[in-house]
């Protein structure tokens, strides 16, 4: 490339013209083709605020002081989550009656014959086998775009249709539906809540009034009967000491009141100044005679002497009205001692019925405990009822849905827009116009360079000396394209052949024959499969197919005879077919499986259609990956649904041919220990063929009978590399597989 001269190259694409306009041309048309070909397509969005709307009157009593739960980025992310599942959309297209309406049904008009085909093929998804409903809800979910705004807790509800009015009318709807759903998960929970509530309440009623009448039954058997503020027993023990103590009382009084008159009239010989005497109506009588006879002495006094008989007979009288006193008083005495000892012996009887009572009220005390064990379970029942009960009347409260704070609320309605927002005719047409400008150039420049490269490297041939003549290459014709063999990877066949003597030099006047290529042993004869469609239906029904389940036979019978002597592992390489190799490989392995042989079977090769196509697999990680160390074994294994195969995929990873040829004995080694057979699609055979079927014990090609020389060389390349066995299995027409299947029977 140094010889390149950038004014060259310029001025020669000057002198293209032509080509730049073309391209121009072919933007500028392809733009208008879009424009034409897409019908103008409306957006419309609503926007909704994630935050905590509920207040401490939303709260359940006594619990104003709960702080709700952050509103952070991970908790919006799953808000999005929720806006795009497919519950809430299926709920907006019950709501809107989309179901078969205009877009949201897209093969209301049918399916074209074009597009039959290409899903038939599995390119794309088949809506023929949804209902309405399903179609309505994914184009909906296909149109609608959720996402929420960088450091922020707001939503954008955005959705694309073919009208402005459906556009906004679909965003208001998720945006509205999804804040509903809010209130109803809080409702949902508040009524869960009230009917777990209302079932523990119906429990713990019957508990307490079991609970009630256990401790009411036992309260009456054993006498623990209640008195206004103790039971019966208690309140007769108090009532007794205050028995006792009265009666101690009125015997003490009594006593002291004998006492002191007694002692009055030893003293003073009178008891004027007892009140108890003094009170007595005998007394009484009796004082207004000594008052009278008093009265009556005194007078008489005043008129005679001492000794005369009137002043006698008053002293007399006197004196016997103050006698009577004193017997009156003694009496008073005798009585009150009487009320002592009628006292003592009240106390006396009072305490020994007390002693009594305190010796049943101790065998009470005992069943007095349980008895307050059996009133504090009652009591912890009903305390727990009422809380219940105080708890349901806030669920059942806040049962209406329009009561539920949620956590959501639409900020931003969507409009009905408008204009269109795709496509827009300028800068579609514009930008359409300067791709196939840059698109001309670059073919230019590109035309150009090859051009002037060639010149180049034509310059340099001439003035170089000739070089020795080159080992012939062999070409193996693969479709419409050949793929180059290298001449290092040329070996002698399977059958040995005594070594030919050494070819002249080109300059010879006359070349020499080379020597006809052995073929490998011919194994068996297939049909061909001309069409993906074929191949699957045949592998579906293989026992429909003589032609087919009868040479798969021969195969699977060599191939479990070699398993059998300890050659577990092979591979399938086409010479000129289309995916022979990924549908023998397939075949054969399902034939082993049904006779309960282990098989498992590995895509080597990035051509398609590969195994993982023929059970159609999607991509996933497979053994470049297992290789590049970022997938274990268990993820790279699937599970054929129609036999008890195991598929390995190709894998999404890269790695150089040589790489594969370097793990593949050992990973080949490492599956022979767990499968009974272990099948490699090599798919078309090429240069990279001999590293992606190292290790493997056999070989088998597959090629029509034209190409059996092409089948030759390939078998020498691969037995240089190591291959132990090749075998040959011939590809026969398919109108011409009985035949040849005849033949070679």
């Amino acid at each position: 490339m140094t010889g390149l001269s950038i004014a060259d190259i310029a001025r020669g694409m000057l002198r293209r013209p032509l080509l730049v306009l073309s391209c121009l041309i072919l933007g500028g048309v392809a733009g208008f083709g879009i424009i034409s070909v897409n019908k103008p397509q409306y957006a419309s969005e609503a926007q909704i605020l994630v935050s905590n709307l509920s207040t401490p009157f939303d709260q359940p009593n006594g619990a104003q002081d709960v702080k709700a739960d952050p509103i952070d980025d991970r908790f919006v992310a799953s808000q999005v989550s929720v806006l795009k599942s497919e519950d809430l959309a299926t709920r907006v297209v019950k709501q809107l009656q989309l179901e078969g309406q205009g877009e949201f049904d897209p093969i209301r008009n049918g399916v074209g014959k074009i597009k039959q085909k290409l899903l038939a093929l599995g390119f794309g998804t088949d809506m023929r086998l949804m209902d309405k409903q399903q179609r309505a809800v994914l184009h909906l979910e296909d149109n609608a775009s959720i996402y929420q705004v960088p450091q922020s807790n707001v939503i954008v509800v955005r959705y694309t249709a073919l009208d402005g009015k459906t556009a906004a009318t679909v965003a208001n709807a998720l945006a509205e539906t999804y804040v509903l759903s809010t209130r109803e998960n809080e409702s949902g929970t508040n009524a869960r809540a009230r009917d777990w509530l209302s079932g523990q309440i119906d429990i713990l009623r019957t508990k307490v009034a079991e609970s009630e009448a256990a401790a009411e039954k036992f309260r009456a058997d054993a006498g623990l009967l209640k008195g206004q503020n103790a039971t019966l027993g208690t309140q007769e023990i108090s009532e007794l000491n205050t028995q006792i103590t009265l009666a101690e009382a009125a015997s003490s009084e009594a006593r002291a009141k004998a006492d002191a008159i007694q002692e009055m009239l030893a003293s003073k010989g009178s008891v004027d100044t007892s009140a108890d005497v003094i009170n007595n109506a005998v007394v009484q009588r009796l004082r207004e005679q000594q008052v009278a006879a008093m009265r009556k002495v005194s007078e008489l006094s005043a008129t005679y002497l001492p000794n005369h008989p009137k002043m006698i007979a008053a002293n007399r009288e006197l004196t016997g009205i103050e006698k009577q006193l004193r017997r009156e008083a003694l009496k008073v005495v005798d009585s009150l001692q009487g009320q002592a000892k009628v006292a003592e012996a009240r106390a006396a009887s009072l305490k020994q019925s007390l002693e009594e009572l305190k010796t049943r009220e101790g065998e009470a005390l005992q069943s007095d405990v349980k008895l307050k064990e059996l009133e504090r379970e009652a009591a912890a029942n009903r305390q727990l009822l009422e809380t219940m009960l105080a708890r349901f009347a806030d669920a059942n409260a806040r049962q209406d849905l329009n009561l539920q704070p949620g956590y959501a609320r639409i900020i931003q309605t969507a409009s009905v827009p408008a204009v269109p927002f795709f496509p827009k005719a300028g800068p579609t047409f514009l930008l359409t116009t300067l791709a196939g400008l840059a698109m001309g150039l670059g073919l230019a420049f590109l035309f150009e360079v090859v051009k002037q490269s060639g010149r180049i490297a034509e310059l340099a041939t001439r003035q170089t000396a000739p070089t020795p003549p080159q080992p012939e290459r062999v070409h193996v014709a693969q479709g419409n394209s050949n793929v180059v063999i290298p001449p290092i990877v040329v070996a002698p066949a399977i059958v040995e052949q005594p070594p030919s003597p050494p070819s002249p030099p080109p300059a010879a006047a006359a070349p020499v024959p080379q020597p006809q290529e052995q073929m490998p042993q011919l194994l068996a004869s297939l049909p061909a499969v001309p069409q993906l469609m074929t191949a699957l239906k045949m592998l579906d029904s293989a026992s429909d197919h003589p032609e087919l389940s009868e040479p798969l036979t021969r195969i699977a019978a060599a191939v479990t005879e070699a398993a059998s002597k300890g050659a577990k592992t092979f591979a399938f390489a086409s010479i000129g077919g289309t995916f022979d190799a990924a549908f023998t490989s397939l075949a054969l392995a399902r034939m082993l499986s049904s006779h309960k042989v282990k098989t498992a079977v590995i895509d080597v090769t990035p051509a398609r259609p590969t195994v993982q196509d023929l059970l159609r697999d999607p991509a996933g990680p497979g053994l470049m990956d297992l290789i590049a160390g970022t997938a274990d074994v268990s993820k790279i294994l699937v599970r054929d649904a129609k036999s008890t195969v195991h598929a390995i995929r190709l894998g999404q990873a890269t790695h150089p041919s040589h790489v594969l040829g370097e793990r593949m004995p050992a990973i080949l080694t490492s599956l022979a220990g767990i499968y009974d057979v272990v099948i490699l699609n090599a798919g078309e055979a090429s240069a990279a063929t001999p590293d992606a079927v190292q290790g493997v014990s056999s070989v088998l090609l597959l090629a029509s009978a034209a190409r059996h020389k092409d089948a030759a060389i390939a078998a020498r390349s691969l037995t240089s590399r190591g291959v132990q066995r090749v075998s040959y299995i011939r590809i026969n027409p398919r109108d011409q597989g009985g035949a040849d299947l005849r033949a070679t029977g």
